[in-house]
């Protein structure tokens, strides 16, 4: 079975500085590009600027030198990470007895939160994760 290959994203940007690139080709200040994203991981990324879309000359480009000239819908995996504390009164020889025992009756308790955290995982376009996820459900 042949494996599919992946079709870059382009979007629509507009070069903020001037710099010199490959072979003497420059990209001016103002000028339209179409700019494709890389994951590398740890939420970083590797951005590539082409005049037009098909073009062969690529120009690497870092976030501060273009500006997207479109929003785009993002899909962001949220995580809330809530607290709650509750005494427990338990019988036990020692601390750690003590320790393991309000952990184990812990569960069959009900807590109140007061307080909660949210943390960022990942954030992709919601063209990406169309191909990513076919199936999933997004939240507005």
């Amino acid at each position: 079975m042949a494996k599919k290959t992946e079709q870059p994203i382009f979007r629509k940007a507009e070069i903020k500085k001037g710099k010199t690139f490959k072979f003497g080709q420059k990209l001016k200040k103002g000028e339209q590009v179409f700019i494709t994203e890389k994951f590398m991981g740890h939420s970083r990324y590797t951005y590539t600027a082409v005049r037009n879309i098909g073009d062969t000359l690529e120009f690497g480009v870092t976030r501060s030198e273009f500006e997207y000239t479109e929003n785009e819908k993002f899909i962001v995996l949220v995580n809330r990470i809530s607290y709650a504390s509750r005494n427990i009164e338990v019988e036990a020889k020692d601390r750690k007895m003590a320790e393991r025992l309000a952990f184990e009756e812990a569960g069959s308790l009900e807590f109140r939160e007061h307080d909660a955290d949210y943390q960022i995982d990942s954030v992709i376009s919601k063209t990406e994760h169309k191909d990513m996820f076919p199936n999933s459900e997004i939240h507005n």
